[in-house]
């Protein structure tokens, strides 16, 4: 298994924070709305990081960005818990809430699109098949 983004060593250099500075401002404004989670007992990438790419977001103007620190939860304790039925520091209930907030309108816009098409069955078409 190769090490994510190169190891440690060259982590600065795929930071999530240095490529949301080179974002163009046209794009930043038309990013959706960001929920970062992290965990403050993260030892494989330090909470730090999620807070640079935060400032970042802020900086280049990007409309709606949020960090939720989750205390005592490691790299990947959330999907560990997760799978396990738990919830770390109720992570759900910010993400249930971030998404409430945002997509009120849009998800049921989807859903009422959805109930309202014509079933159509599945076809498959591929020269590949």
């Amino acid at each position: 298994m190769q090490p994510a983004c190169g190891g440690k060593e060259r982590f600065r250099e795929h930071s999530p924070a240095l490529v949301a500075r080179a974002l163009p401002r046209e794009l930043a404004a038309a990013m959706p709305p960001t929920l970062l989670l992290h965990g403050t007992a993260d030892g494989t990438v330090p909470h730090g990081a999620s807070e640079q790419m935060l400032g970042a977001l802020q900086a280049w103007g990007v409309g709606e960005a949020e960090l939720v620190l989750l205390r005592g939860v490691g790299h990947a304790d959330l999907m560990l818990e997760w799978m396990l039925g738990n919830d770390p520091e109720g992570a759900l209930g910010y993400i249930c809430a971030f998404c409430n907030r945002h997509l009120r309108g849009t998800v049921a816009a989807v859903v009422g699109a959805a109930e309202a098409a014509p079933a159509a069955p599945l076809r498959l078409h591929s020269s590949r098949l």
